[in-house]
């Protein structure tokens, strides 16, 4: 036998190992089954659209549903609702992924030996039945959020039948002090609409008006609509500088629980200049005699009440739910009587349009149920929409649940800390499977429709009612049928299905007059919230963006889109001043201990500039108890059994505001210390200076106005004039762009989420994201100039330029990126090996690159909600932006079947599509007459390192600067 050399031993066994692996890689034998009885309304591969509601907050947003095949895969705001026009918000879209989620429940359990056990239906409704019956009179209470439409109207009728009419609509951001206000100044307990898009100056008392307050949706369209016409300088009052804050134009900062004075004091200054008969008894509240109270400059007072006095609609916010402390009633009444004195009421501040909120229970109603519980006044709690052990723990609700002689029954869809304690479950459908409608503006009716049939064993909650009704034998006074009959009837069948196609009927309240019904004059009431407790820190616990009161919390996705201050994802922050941390010897990621007279909790801190000293700010939302027994333990984003974050809930005293019964935020001094320990944090942007690289640039209105040079923080550097219609074929009728209006961003991530869901984009986990590996296409930067103290806060979109010469094309060494000849810059998946050359060469830093296969990790039937006209990544595949190319190309086949080009508007990116600012606009740079091309010309716009000849084909049109001064 010849000897066998070393060349001919690696081809034999390259040749072997080769076959071995090919046998072994072979594709699985996918089966096509067609349709038997195919839906009248579904063709395979077009998608079909639904109006319907979005519930994933009481504000009740009109939206449509994109569906492939019988499942939702994506969802935009409706375009003919008034109120969100198209758009929606991070929450909104996010809140699909409740209909996919893997650990809800799968149908009826029940308790046993301490351990849910799964029951049939029938079995569930006949326990409940034996339990009502055998309730006494008046003992069965009904505890649920925010419900405005039929199933409000069925569940009063439902407790009326059974003789047991206790019912406590909880929501934990419930408005008290703001219904109290304008029920003692106008003799109406209601709650106003704010008409943000007609204010020429908007003065914020802490209010969270883009993230979480009232309406946000609406709050930011009309905002960003008020700006694009020239008015909307806005100014914010509070201890820190959120993202409602970061859009203002001026920040003071008055020490916590002051914000009263400071109202009273624009309210005097506003009253001596416009000579209003109520600045006698406001002149106690003179700039000059509250600036050393507050720690403010009493000429910024003045100042700020100048401009208030001399705009045409001014318009005070009331105070957020971070400010409001002991004084809450008070301190609305407060910026209520600036908004009189201003002339704002009946301009700015309409009543009439109102939001449905009177009905809902004050703080003080939710802790009066909880004596009942623990005292046996309650037999039977039936629970739908509402989590108090975790949202007011300050209450004992949990102990309160522990009675051998309550029986709590939880409709529940999924497990959450109060579900974790009821004795029954029979689960409701998702939004997204059920019936429903919604009134939450007097006038403004929004359906709710199923858009995908129930994928587990539930039943919609108002159908049961209507059942264990009939079977008490109460069910005479009920209507027949089910629930959906009741909703036809309630809507009238002849305009059902016309309402139906629309979304709802959309005829808001006319405004109506109100005035003062007494006599205003000073009152001990005005005087600062009371802080309790021996900390030297003030605690401010604020609504998050993403989780809002913590119902988010199982939404991945918005665990991992960074938050749009700190840039951090899946933790909760010990939020502190530079200064304050230093003299503390903290430092980003140590591991502190927030204490107060309520208790204590441990979480990293981060030190940022946005924040006043003395104060430790921590997001609402987090530190809820894993409820997914059934997962394994696993570093995987979705099979996690810890705890993430922490609940600030739990350090809230749980004092009242005596006026209002409203919950008292802003009452407790903390004390914060370092326990030794450090953690890595999961955050996606570390600096927040440009360095001079004029990366989001702005320009003052002055300079706008032609009146001084613009010094708008570009960086002095050569460029080349180009025309970025050269950079697609000369025989393409189309050169793709995009113009992103800096002045209309707000960070909000709306634009991200919308992103994420269209195109397949991977949750990671927060192991990845703290090694960099963030998979998001679209990133929002935020940047703080702080000039002598004064800060300036810029978000700045950053996406793919898809440059006309780009750098990452030159580098591939298998043209998985190339050009194509409409200008877009391409990836091709199937030929990428993952070289990462063209991330390397990239100037912008928008490629992603799969480390792993994340799409492997997703348990069914979390697959449904992929996009099929979009491919799933595999691992060591680079990714990035594609302007949405599958939108590009379906806007063309249309175009083509009809004989013509793409015309101005036909293609609408996902994060266009869905941003509420309208900030993006996208169309043919080809068309010299396109928005997009007239926008370029623009004389805020500019391009991003421009002075590279990149020759991107995304524009940005540079931030107004409409004060100097931003922060005092």
């Amino acid at each position: 036998m010849p000897e066998l050399d070393r060349r001919d031993f690696l081809k034999v066994v390259g040749l072997t190992a080769g076959a071995v692996a090919a046998a072994g890689c072979q594709e699985p034998v996918e089966k096509v089954i067609p349709y038997l009885n195919q839906p009248e309304e579904v063709i395979p591969g077009i998608a079909t659209y639904y109006n319907s509601t979005c519930r994933e907050c009481p504000v009740a947003c009109g939206i449509r549903v994109k569906t492939r095949e019988g499942r939702p895969i994506k969802v935009e705001g409706n375009p003919d609702d008034p109120v969100s026009r198209g758009s929606l918000c991070v929450r909104g879209q996010a809140s699909l992924y409740r209909t996919y989620d893997a650990s809800r429940f799968k149908g009826p359990m029940v308790r046993r030996d301490g351990q849910f056990v799964p029951i049939p239906w029938e079995e569930g409704l006949k326990l409940l039945v034996e339990k009502l019956a055998a309730s006494a009179q008046g003992k069965v209470f009904f505890l649920g959020g925010l419900e405005t439409g039929t199933l409000d109207e069925l569940v009063d009728r439902f407790l009326d039948a059974i003789g047991s009419p206790h019912r406590v609509r909880f929501e934990l951001f419930a408005y008290e002090a703001l219904r109290t206000a304008n029920e003692r100044l106008f003799g109406r307990a209601d709650v106003p609409h704010f008409a943000l898009d007609r204010a020429d100056v908007v003065v914020s008392f802490g209010t969270d008006f883009i993230e979480t307050w009232l309406n946000p949706l609406q709050n930011q369209v009309n905002f960003s609509r008020g700006r694009r016409e020239g008015r909307g300088f806005a100014a914010h009052i509070g201890p820190r500088l959120g993202l409602s804050g970061s859009n203002a134009d001026l920040w003071l900062a008055p020490k916590p629980g002051t914000e009263v004075l400071v109202a009273l004091a624009l309210a005097h200054g506003v009253a001596k200049q416009r000579r209003n008969g109520n600045r006698g008894w406001l002149a106690q509240y003179s700039a000059a005699k509250v600036a050393e109270r507050t720690g403010l400059e009493a000429a910024k007072i003045d100042a700020l009440a100048h401009r208030i006095s001399k705009a045409h609609a001014p318009l005070a916010l009331p105070p957020g739910n971070e400010l409001l402390g002991t004084n809450a009633a008070a301190f609305t009444e407060a910026v209520q009587i600036l908004n009189h004195v201003s002339g704002a009421i009946g301009k700015t501040v309409v009543f009439g349009p109102d939001h449905k909120l009177s009905k809902l229970a004050r703080f003080r109603d939710i802790k009066e149920l909880a004596g009942k519980m623990r005292g046996g006044e309650v037999s039977v709690l039936l629970l739908h929409g509402a989590n108090p052990v975790y949202s007011v723990p300050q209450i004992g609700f949990a102990d309160a649940m522990g009675r051998s002689d309550l029986f709590t029954v939880s409709f529940s869809s999924a497990n959450d800390e109060t579900t974790a304690l009821a004795d029954l479950v029979l689960p409701d459908h998702t939004p997204y499977e059920s019936w429903g409608d919604a009134e939450p503006i007097r006038g403004v009716r929004r359906l709710q429709q199923p858009t995908v049939r129930p994928l587990m064993d539930t039943r919609a909650v108002g159908d049961v009612l209507l059942d264990v009704a009939r079977r008490l034998g109460k069910g005479g006074s009920l209507p027949d049928g089910d629930f959906r009959d009741l909703l036809v009837s309630k809507w009238g069948a002849a305009g059902f299905d016309a309402a139906l196609a629309r979304g709802g009927t959309f005829k808001p309240a006319s405004s109506q007059s109100v005035a003062l019904s007494k006599k205003l004059g000073p009152r001990d009431e005005f005087a600062p919230a009371e802080l309790g407790g021996d900390g030297d820190l003030v605690l401010v616990a604020y609504p998050s963006l993403h989780l809002y009161d913590g119902r988010s919390a199982r939404i991945a996705m918005l665990q991992e889109i960074p938050d749009p201050v700190l840039k951090t994802t899946w933790q909760s922050f010990a939020e502190l001043h530079p200064d304050t941390a230093a003299a503390k010897g903290i430092r980003q990621g140590d591991i502190v201990r927030v204490s107060t007279e309520a208790g204590s909790i441990e979480l990293p801190a981060f030190p940022h500039k946005a924040l006043r000293p003395g104060v430790v700010a921590i997001a609402i939302g987090r530190g809820h108890q894993p409820v997914d027994p059934e997962a394994p333990e696993s570093p995987d984003w979705h099979k996690r059994r810890d705890r993430i974050g922490a609940n600030v809930l739990e350090l809230l005293p749980g004092r009242l505001d005596a006026s209002s019964g409203g919950l008292a935020w802003l009452s407790a001094k903390a004390k914060v210390e370092s326990t030794g320990r450090k953690k890595l944090l999961a955050v996606t942007q570390q600096d927040f200076d440009q360095q001079g690289r004029g990366f989001a640039q702005s320009i003052t209105m002055a300079a706008l106005l032609g009146l001084e040079e613009d010094h708008g923080g570009a960086p002095q550097l050569e460029t080349k004039e180009y025309d970025a219609a050269d950079d697609a074929a000369p025989e393409s009728p189309y050169r793709w762009g995009m113009s992103i209006d800096l002045d209309a961003c707000s960070g909000c991530n709306a634009c991200i989420t919308a992103c994420n869901q269209e195109n397949n984009i991977a949750t990671i986990g927060e192991d990845q994201v703290r090694m960099g590996r963030e998979m998001h296409w679209i990133r929002i930067e935020r940047y703080i100039d702080d000039d002598h103290g004064a800060l300036y806060v810029q978000h700045s979109p950053m996406l793919c330029q898809h440059c006309g010469a780009a750098p990452c094309e030159n580098v591939c060494p298998t043209l998985a990126t190339y050009h194509n000849e409409e200008g877009l810059n391409v990836m091709v998946p199937n030929r990428c090996i993952g070289t990462r050359y063209c991330s390397n060469n990239c100037p912008y830093k928008v490629r992603r690159f799969n480390h792993f296969a994340y799409d492997q990790s997703v348990r069914e039937p979390e697959n449904l909600a992929l996009n099929p006209d979009v491919t799933v990544r595999s691992k060591g595949v680079m990714e990035k932006c594609t302007f949405c190319v599958q939108r590009i190309i379906k806007a063309k086949d249309e175009a083509v079947n009809q004989g013509r080009n793409v015309r101005e508007g036909e293609v609408t990116p996902a994060c266009a599509q869905s941003c509420p600012s309208h900030a993006i606009v996208f169309g043919n740079l080809k068309d010299p007459e396109s928005r997009v091309s007239r926008l370029r010309q623009d004389k805020r716009a500019y391009r991003v390192l421009d002075h590279l000849y990149t020759r991107p084909a995304v524009s940005y049109l540079k931030a107004i600067r409409r004060n100097q001064s931003h922060k005092s």
